[in-house]
């Protein structure tokens, strides 16, 4: 068997706007309580001068990536905000690609992307004997509708991620009539699929191209 991948382009990142407690940084508002809030030390040497130490909040939704003194690095970055992120989870992508390597048919390839989280990736698969197959995979959060497309409200649960769409519910072909899998980048799902994926996908044109050649 072959397998190779493309970039998913789903989103699973979100903005957190954070209220702490008479500006401290140690406890931080959830719905109606006060949730302590962890404090990072890192330290930074700096050559030449002295080593920068700096404290970075984790709160209920993540990290604080910049304070809202401080200036962003990078335009767009919103400042006193907390960083969802599905990267800071803990994963073992490394043992989906050794277990492709040596995957001799499609169950192989299942098991070996069910270690998969992040970023998200379109994987697709060719077996010798002509069996194919193509999985949108990766961890990707439970959202309401348009959910994250703005700075959430932290102090809101609402706003809080409700869990995992199941990766066996996860956009996936295998063997379609067409006889044929593409990717492109394009978006993985129909308008009818139940859970709300939002992403920065390709166009209808490139995949279209790509398919006819």
């Amino acid at each position: 068997m072959a397998w190779g991948q493309t970039n998913a382009g789903t989103d699973v990142l979100d903005w957190y706007e954070v209220e702490f407690r008479e500006d401290n940084q140690w406890e931080c508002r959830y719905g109606d309580a006060w949730l302590p809030a962890q404090q990072r030390i890192e330290r930074i040497a700096v050559r030449g001068g002295a080593t920068v130490i700096d404290t970075i909040p984790i709160t209920q939704h993540g990290l604080v990536v910049y304070r809202k003194h401080e200036k962003a690095f990078k335009e767009g970055i919103p400042t006193g905000t907390a960083l969802r992120w599905a990267a800071h989870d803990p994963s073992n992508e490394l043992r989906t690609f050794l277990l492709l390597n040596r995957a001799r048919n499609y169950d192989d390839f299942v098991e070996a992307l069910s270690y998969y989280d992040c970023p998200g990736q379109n994987f697709v698969f060719a077996a010798a004997d002509g069996d194919i197959a193509m999985h949108h995979n990766g961890k990707f959060p439970l959202r309401w509708p348009r959910q994250g497309r703005f700075i959430s409200d932290g102090r809101d649960p609402a706003y809080q991620w409700q869990g995992w769409i199941p990766r066996e519910q996860l956009p996936q072909t295998h063997n379609p009539a067409r006889e044929f899998v593409a990717s492109a980048n394009q978006n993985p799902a129909a308008a009818d699929y139940p859970y709300y994926m939002a992403g920065k996908y390709a166009s209808f044109e490139r995949g279209h191209a790509l398919m006819n050649g």
